[in-house]
């Protein structure tokens, strides 16, 4: 019986099959590397869940999170963890955030015994809008309310003491002469985060060298939102940065320490009394207000109601062009009108659920919608009176639960102060009220150039 020996491949066939195992091979590793990766990926989502879920619990471990943490993740705990985080803001609107400043603090606290009292001999609080470096008419106002250091009057700025007028450095000095209290200022925060950013590294180089750029405003927005470069170009410091030179450490190192909101306490017929320097949202607890809102904003927008108002007006001018057998523009009064008769309806009760502070003027004004917050609390101790500056265009500006003192010093208005103290009612008895005192300004230097200057352009403009 003949046995057949193997036979000889041939080489093609021997390379088909040499192929055909480094292919699977291949195959082999690359689901094994797969499973391997999703494995650990799993196990480091793991271990990151515990650091979400202490955050959604506003910083407080459960019980099996706290025996979790004894055990430590790759020996890291919870403090570890939370420490390595940026903090951020309870409130935060995309592009309006501010370029953090670490230790901005938020609320702070007006000792008791700094309030008036119903006693004739009571000291007062003395409360002043928005100064840039007019120290000369701070002067003035002082004397005009009579501050008497003895009695114990105590004084409290609304923020921008500094900036745009000639001497921030003697505002500030003469606020930390009297033991004044204050808040921060958008100018305050400008002149800081300048400072910050000049002591740094790395700064904002010349074409995105400005504080616009930083916080989603733009150089063509008026109001004080235009802010000069952060960083120095062709050889030459911002203005912000030349202000915060020309202040002592000490004198940085105190407005640093203002909080963007100071609670003064209750004073009677007035309920919880704060200070800000631009405003507040209402219907958010301060320990969750947005720092850069608190310093900026001016106006609300309620983003439903602008989705309403646009679907209401698209309705109204269908129906009219379809009556006129043409297009029909419908007016903005007209919509109001509709909008004003479908609230009336019940329509619209979502509206303002959900709220956007903004630096400018097209939404609703932030004291109007806070004055009607404040008349819908039944109990009058439990409203909220804000006392704010910021808003120079709109000039003095007292409302129900509102009062704004920012009377356009730098531009030649007023500096004005907004007084509690001892008063006697219509029926002779004592309580605690309040009077407005105004001084004039002369316009700072800085403003008459800027304005000469924006005048020589138009008539550039004009000629051309």
């Amino acid at each position: 019986m003949a046995v057949c020996p193997t036979p000889q491949l041939h080489p093609r066939s021997l390379r088909r099959r040499l192929l055909y195992v480094c292919v699977l091979v291949l195959a082999l590793s690359t689901i094994f590397l797969g499973y391997t990766r999703f494995d650990s990926m799993t196990e480091a989502a793991q271990k990151l869940q515990p650091l979400k879920s202490f955050l959604e619990n506003g910083g407080h471990a459960n019980q099996q999170q706290q025996q979790q943490q004894q055990k430590g993740w790759s020996g890291q705990s919870f403090a570890d963890i939370a420490a390595a985080q940026e903090p951020v803001p309870p409130m935060v609107y995309g592009t309006y955030g501010r370029p953090p400043l670490k230790d901005v603090v938020l609320i702070g606290t007006l000792a008791a015994d700094k309030l008036p009292t119903t006693s004739p001999s009571s000291h007062r609080l003395i409360i002043i809008g928005d100064v840039h470096g007019q120290l000369n008419e701070l002067k003035a106002l002082l004397a005009e309310v009579k501050y008497d250091a003895a009695r114990g009057d105590h004084v409290v700025f609304t923020g921008d003491m500094v900036n745009k007028g000639p001497d921030s450095a003697g505002v500030v000095a003469l606020a930390m002469e009297m033991g004044a209290s204050g808040v921060r200022g958008n100018h305050e925060d400008r002149i800081l985060l300048s400072w910050e950013n000049s002591q740094t590294k790395y700064v904002v180089g010349q074409g995105a060298g400005s504080i616009s750029d930083l916080k989603g405003t733009t150089a063509e927005q008026k109001d004080d939102m235009t802010e000069p470069a952060l960083a120095a170009q062709s050889g030459l410091q911002s203005a912000e940065v030349s202000v915060a030179a020309s202040l002592t450490p000490a004198q940085r190192k105190w407005l640093n320490g203002l909080p963007a909101i100071l609670k003064l306490g209750k004073i009677p017929n007035y309920g919880e009394t704060v200070v800000v320097h631009a405003g507040l949202v209402p219907g958010i607890e301060l320990t969750s207000q947005d720092p850069w809102a608190v310093m900026n904003m001016r106006t609300l927008l309620y983003p439903a109601e602008q989705v309403r108002r646009e679907r209401v007006k698209k309705l109204l001018e269908e129906v009219a062009s379809e009556r006129a057998r043409k297009h029909v523009h419908v007016s903005d009064k007209e919509v109001d009108e509709e909008m004003v008769a479908s609230r009336a309806r019940g329509e619209g009760e979502n509206d303002y659920e959900v709220v956007l502070p903004t630096a400018g003027r097209d939404g609703r004004p932030w004291s109007e919608a806070w004055d009607e917050s404040q008349g819908n609390i039944a109990q009058e101790e439990m409203r909220t009176t804000v006392v704010y500056g910021h808003d120079a265009k709109k000039g003095l500006t007292i409302g129900k639960w509102t009062y704004g003192l920012d009377s356009s010093c730098v531009k030649g208005g007023s500096l004005t102060a907004l007084v509690f103290g001892p008063r006697k009612d219509k029926d002779g008895h004592n309580r605690v009220g309040h009077n407005i005192v105004s001084v004039p300004c002369e316009k700072a230097p800085g403003e008459k150039a800027k304005e000469d200057e924006e005048r020589r352009k138009k008539t550039r403009e004009e000629g051309r």
